[in-house]
């Protein structure tokens, strides 16, 4: 009879030294994910690159897997708050102004992580989906409150159904952009994302895309 991997933290920190130990492992972790990859991140290395035995990481972690599901979930939290603060000064935008603005604040957060995504992604098994899924859950909340709070754009399009369609183009594509690095600049990127994106029906309006 097989049993089942624990991947969540064995307690949550709740004083500032507990919290000061989790940060400095899951900064260890996110350090040796991006050097060695994740089958190269082992518990003993994450311990080392932190500084402490591992029987302290042990207090905190059974495992690397449980470290890697905080880095996600942390990682998602963190790009979200990010977008969120961005989407409260562009509400009461046009979407011209709004797409843009969001691809490029999408694209600065995972740029910074780039190392850590590209190991989230492509390296760990079964977190793939769950790396985007956080990230695109949250994305969509944001681009269904701004369609919902600017209906007139959508006609009797559903909020919800275009908030997903949308965010699964552009986070999707975002996230290729950032690992792959293709010969194209980020202006350019965003330009035709946008488009792409305002391209969706009721979203657009012609006369007002200027390509900025």
């Amino acid at each position: 009879m097989s049993t089942k991997r624990v991947s969540s933290p064995r307690k949550v920190p709740a004083q500032e030294r507990s919290r000061s130990m989790v940060a400095r492992i899951l900064a260890a972790a996110a350090t040796v994910l991006s050097d060695r990859g994740y089958e190269g991140a082992s518990t003993t290395r994450i311990a080392e690159e932190a500084g402490i035995s591992p029987g302290s990481l042990y207090q905190y972690f059974p495992n690397k897997d449980a470290i890697i599901a905080t880095i996600v979930a942390e990682f998602a939290d963190g790009l979200a708050s990010r977008a969120a603060q961005q989407m409260s000064t562009l509400m009461g935008d046009q979407p011209e102004v709004v797409v843009p603005t969001m691809i490029n604040a999408v694209l600065e957060a995972l740029a910074e992580r780039r190392h850590v995504v590209r190991a989230l992604v492509e390296q760990v098994p079964g977190r793939r989906g769950q790396a985007l899924a956080g990230l695109e859950s949250r994305v969509a909340d944001l681009t269904r409150g701004y369609l919902t709070n600017r209906r007139e754009l959508l006609g009797d399009t559903d909020p919800a159904a275009a908030a997903w369609l949308l965010t699964q183009t552009a986070t999707s594509l975002s996230i290729r952009y950032v690992l792959d690095e293709p010969d194209i600049s980020q202006k350019t990127f965003v330009t035709e994302l946008s488009k792409m994106v305002l391209g969706y029906p009721n979203l657009h309006r012609l006369d007002a895309w200027t390509g900025q």
